[in-house]
């Protein structure tokens, strides 16, 4: 008793093996693809993450310099202020002690 097959046999057996290998070839294939793609759309998803995450930071930091700004211009107003205020102080005391000595001089 022999166990080889019978040529049909062999023949349907390697069909059916060449069969197999072209189903597993067609999943592998999708397999990739979908695997490219889910790894293309993460890729996408990750830039667009970075995107808005530099955007938010340029943002906070021109806002940061807007402020910064905004309180140095308030600084300087209020510096100008006060040395127009010592100005004037300074003006009407020498008017006060201009008029003063004129009359404590004219009363003399």
């Amino acid at each position: 008793m022999s166990s080889a097959l019978p040529p049909d046999s062999d023949n349907l057996h390697q069909l059916a093996q060449a069969r197999y290998e072209r189903q597993l070839l067609a999943e592998i294939t999708k397999l990739q693809a979908a695997l490219a793609e889910e790894r293309n759309s993460t890729m996408a998803a990750q830039e667009q993450f970075e995107a808005e995450q530099t955007a938010a930071r340029e943002k906070k930091m021109s806002e940061s310099e807007k402020a910064s700004r905004l309180l140095a211009m308030e600084k300087a107003i209020e510096a100008a202020q006060q040395g127009e205020q010592k100005e004037f102080l300074r003006k009407v005391k020498n008017k006060i002690a201009a008029h003063c000595s004129t009359h404590s001089s004219s009363h003399a």
